[in-house]
């Protein structure tokens, strides 16, 4: 995640400086308004840095040893009663005769 947000501001740092449309001020997140480059640059930089940054944090999830879905014991049942039951063959022999 880290890398995707350098090339990302990367990118907009590079775009910044090739357009020919000129910045001439940004507004600051506090309202204000700027027209310094340096300045303009790092709110860029924060813009983009906080937009690729994760901040959902997820609880970890443990997974157990031996996870067993709970069945109902008629499910059972029944998915034996509807498997198509085939008697296996012995290798080697015909099953035709």
């Amino acid at each position: 995640m880290f890398y995707s947000s350098l090339v990302s501001i990367r990118n907009a740092r590079r775009n910044f400086a090739n357009f020919n449309t000129k910045k001439t001020a940004l507004r600051c997140p506090d309202g204000t308004i700027t027209s310094s480059r340096g300045t303009m640059e790092k709110i860029i930089h924060d813009f983009y840095s906080d937009l690729f940054d994760s901040h959902v944090y997820l609880p970890q999830r443990h997974q157990d040893e031996c996870f067993v879905p709970p069945v109902l014991p008629s499910e059972i049942r029944h998915a034996i009663s509807s498997v198509n039951v085939h008697h296996p063959v012995p290798t080697g022999s015909d099953p035709n005769t």
